[in-house]
C-alpha cells in the first residue's frame, strides 16, 4: 500500500519533472476508473514515464489531468517531497526564473 507523503512540495508547474525524470505514473488507460491503491496488484495501474518524454497527463498548459482525482494523493508523483517542506517547489523556481 502505498503510503501519503508526510511532506510536500507546492507545485509550480513548470512541467520539468513532468518532462525530464524517469517517474512512474499511473497509466492512462486507468485514469477515468476510481482506483483503489490499498489492492496489493497496485502495480497493475502504474508504468515508467521515461526521461523526456511528455507525460501524458500533462496538458499543454502544464496542468495535471489527474491532479483533481479522488485517488490523486496516492500516487508516485505526489510522494515527491522536499525540506522544508509545503514551500515552492526548488526546481520549479530555477525553470521559470530560466524564463524570465
Amino acid at each position: 500500500m502505498v503510503k501519503e507523503a508526510a511532506i510536500s512540495i507546492i507545485c509550480l508547474k513548470c512541467g520539468h519533472c513532468c518532462i525530464h525524470l524517469d517517474v512512474v505514473i499511473v497509466s492512462p488507460k486507468y485514469i477515468d476508473y476510481d482506483l483503489d491503491f490499498s489492492v496489493n496488484d497496485v502495480i497493475d495501474y502504474l508504468e515508467i514515464k521515461r526521461g523526456g518524454n511528455r507525460c501524458p497527463h500533462l496538458s499543454e498548459s502544464n496542468e495535471c489531468k489527474i491532479h483533481s482525482k479522488s485517488w490523486y494523493n496516492l500516487t508516485p508523483c505526489y510522494q515527491y517531497t522536499q525540506i522544508p517542506d509545503n514551500t515552492e517547489c526548488r526546481r520549479g523556481i530555477l525553470e521559470l526564473n530560466k524564463l524570465k
